[in-house]
């Protein structure tokens, strides 16, 4: 290092600022470059630099100077958190990477800066030029959609004659289209700040669940985007329900599979598993038990027995005044013309798992899972409870193992999140068109950062999909989407969580279990995951803790991890 001193505390790298224009020089040491983009650096920032320099020298080219550096924002921080620095837009991050430097552009002598861990990794990128910010996109009280933005001025200067466009897309469809192929629902001549307005409804098309483009199409019929697409971001404003969310009376719950057993334990929240692979068939060829349902100008042909059950339990759950909730979950079963199961499952989901993804990847897709959760959230978030009351909704199991608790087939982490968040966000449309305050939740289980490659097909860190859904949805039109956890110990045959070593107290700890719980709520109260200033709810959905060989003694121990 450079105008500093180096020390190593607690596992940690520290570097106090002693002078100006500090450095850290890493090791020489040798790494193929041409499947790594980017830095990825656990690290505390206390200093007042707001801007770090990442230099490199490769074995190809030994000659520090500019062309091989690049400048980057990182905030003041008190607590480790990672940073992805990316050279993908620099065409000399190539060949072999021999060293790099990392310089904290500091006003003064002072501060210190702590790194935990840096890696060499990979994330891919989509280089996708805006030319604009999209600020609002909403339904309006008089239940039009409003889309509200700004041009950038000098793409208005060097393009004065230019359109305005507002395309509108279905929820699986990609951004990237040739637009002169398409027909735009609305037009303008460029202005900086502009704003369009469509109805909701038009004709049989309910734009409820569509995403938009704004499109500049300048003098030689070249077209750009102004932002990214996005979704319409308040769907409770056509709830027909809004009654105030249940108060508990306890923080008490249990997943129930015999609500004689939860009414006589006195608990205040109950979970149930919804299994879709049971919910349909795919014609009314058993009409004595069939429930005919309407929506989006289709009949669909719900099955009476398994409804009837799920009638039964959540109105005696919620008539004693508990707040249930509904695991929105997908089996591998009933793949017969009898059902559209076929079309309910991921499309590229393998043999293998126990819960599977379900299939928002196109038309029919998305047709029989909007059915299904408008049918679900329709008849239990009635104000007369006529069928009992479920306001919170679970969707998948488990997300962040994609072989056993939602498989999608093997897929990037990245790939894998985009296709969660289309149908996590899909699912809090649905549910808060039919009641204002309904809630929708990721279900994730109690592993955190245990650094899983960025090339894992299968299975991802749960703390790096809180993180790309928290990019993601936002890019997109932020939500309201919650935590559904499971904190079972990190030995999930081992009750005393306690003892549970690699539950530790940081954002990078391997899991997260009820020794170290605290880490989750901390992490999520990050200014950057706050939804409209405030944190999103986190919920402990399924726990437990093991018995052992059932004596008296180790009943005992598990007594006490309750």
């Amino acid at each position: 290092s450079e105008s500093s001193n180096l020390d190593v505390q607690g596992g940690s790298l520290h570097m106090d600022v002693t002078d100006e224009n500090p450095y850290l020089l890493s090791p020489v040491f040798k790494q193929d470059l041409s499947l790594k983009n980017m830095l990825s650096i656990n690290m505390k920032n206390q200093t007042n630099a707001t801007q770090f320099k990442i230099s490199w020298i490769t074995e190809e080219d030994q000659k520090w100077d500019d062309e091989k550096s690049k400048l980057f924002d990182v905030a003041f921080s008190d607590r480790f958190r990672t940073i992805d620095f990316s050279f993908a837009d620099n065409p000399l991050w190539q060949g072999t990477l021999k060293q790099f430097r990392i310089e904290p552009l500091v006003d003064g002598d002072d501060g210190k800066i702590e790194i935990n861990q840096i890696e060499i990794d990979y994330a891919p990128v989509e280089i996708v030029d805006y030319y604009g910010t999209i600020n609002e996109s909403v339904i309006t009280e008089n239940e039009s959609i409003r889309i509200q933005g700004v041009v950038n001025q000098e793409y208005i200067n060097n393009n004065k004659n230019a359109q305005l466009l507002l395309y509108e897309l279905q929820p699986y469809e990609s951004k990237q289209q040739d637009w002169s192929e398409l027909t735009p629902i609305s037009e303008q001549p460029i202005s900086q700040v502009f704003t369009f307005e469509s109805p909701l409804v038009s004709g049989e098309d309910n734009r409820l669940y569509s995403k938009f483009v704004a499109v500049l199409k300048n003098e030689q019929g070249d077209y750009d985007l102004v932002d990214d697409a996005k979704y319409l971001t308040n769907p409770e404003i056509v709830g027909e329900n809004n009654f105030p969310f249940p108060e508990a009376e306890s923080k008490k719950g249990i997943q129930v599979h015999m609500t004689d057993d939860a009414e006589e334990l006195g608990i205040s929240h109950a979970a149930l598993n919804v299994a879709y692979d049971q919910m349909l068939y795919r014609s009314n060829s058993n009409p004595d038990n069939t429930i005919e349902y309407e929506f989006e100008g289709e009949t669909f042909y719900f099955k009476k027995n398994y409804v009837q059950g799920l009638d039964s339990q959540i109105k005696s759950l919620s008539d004693n005044d508990m707040i249930v909730s509904l695991i929105l979950i997908m089996y591998n079963t009933g793949m017969t013309e009898e059902t559209p199961n076929e079309f309910l499952i991921h499309p590229d989901s393998e043999p293998g798992g126990t819960v599977y993804a379900v299939n928002t990847t196109n038309e029919i897709g998305v047709k029989y899972y909007s059915a299904i959760t408008n049918f679900l959230a329709e008849r239990y978030t009635r104000e007369d409870e006529k069928y009992g009351h479920a306001v919170n909704y679970i969707v998948g199991n488990e997300v962040g193992q994609n072989k056993v608790w939602n498989n999608m087939g093997p897929k990037l982490v990245w790939d894998y999140v985009d296709e969660y968040a289309r149908t996590l966000r899909l699912t809090n449309t649905i549910v808060k068109s039919n009641y204002a305050n309904a809630r929708t939740y990721i279900s994730l289980d109690h592993f955190w950062d245990e650094n899983i490659a960025s090339d894992s097909m299968w299975k991802y860190d749960n703390k790096k999909i809180i993180d790309l859904l928290n990019e993601e949805i936002k890019s997109q039109g932020d939500i309201p989407w919650h935590v559904a956890f499971h904190p079972y110990p990190q030995n999930l045959f081992e009750p005393r969580f306690w003892n549970d070593e690699k539950a530790t107290d940081d954002f990078n700890a391997d899991v997260i279990t009820f020794k170290n719980l605290q880490v989750l709520p901390e992490y999520m109260n990050q200014e950057d995951y706050l939804y409209e200033g405030s944190p999103r709810r986190i919920i402990l959905s399924e726990q437990g803790f093991h018995s052992g060989d059932n004596s008296l003694e180790a009943q005992k121990v598990q007594a006490a991890a309750y």
